[in-house]
């Protein structure tokens, strides 16, 4: 008897990880940027960046996005040849019974005084807290 509660358990426990979006986790949509607090905003279903300053700058990533994050939940920023570089992405899980996912990579950086936006990098993965940082700088043209 003791063998079959854990094994419901188990079921049930799978069954609700199994049902869980990519947006469950822990959404992070402000970073202090360039100086300035940044924000990920809804614009028109399109991802955009409002900034400290009024500016607005529209990604070509959809709505809802995040920024990526490290294993601790906080948003990466990374350094590379003196330019900072964030991530913003936007994840669809596949339709059932398959378990992946479409996720879109927009990097974003400041490099020699202008914000530079990457293209759209699109991966078939869910884990959305394992991007290394060529990821992040490949990209670019440096």
């Amino acid at each position: 008897m003791k063998s079959l509660a854990v094994i419901l358990l188990s079921l049930l426990t799978f069954a609700a990880y199994a049902g869980t979006k990519p947006q469950d986790q822990k959404e992070i949509r402000k970073l202090a940027f360039d100086g300035r607090n940044i924000s990920l905003i809804n614009d028109e279903g399109q991802c955009a960046l409002a900034r400290s300053d009024d500016s607005l700058l529209r990604l070509d990533v959809k709505w809802p996005c995040q920024f990526s994050q490290n294993f601790l939940g906080k948003a990466v920023l990374e350094n590379y040849l003196s330019a900072d570089i964030f991530m913003v992405q936007h994840s669809d899980r596949a339709a059932s019974p398959d378990t992946n996912c479409t996720t879109d990579l927009q990097a974003i950086r400041y490099f020699k005084g202008h914000v530079e936006l990457a293209p759209v990098h699109q991966v078939e993965r869910c884990n959305i807290r394992r991007w290394d940082q060529k990821i992040f700088v490949g990209q670019f043209d440096w």
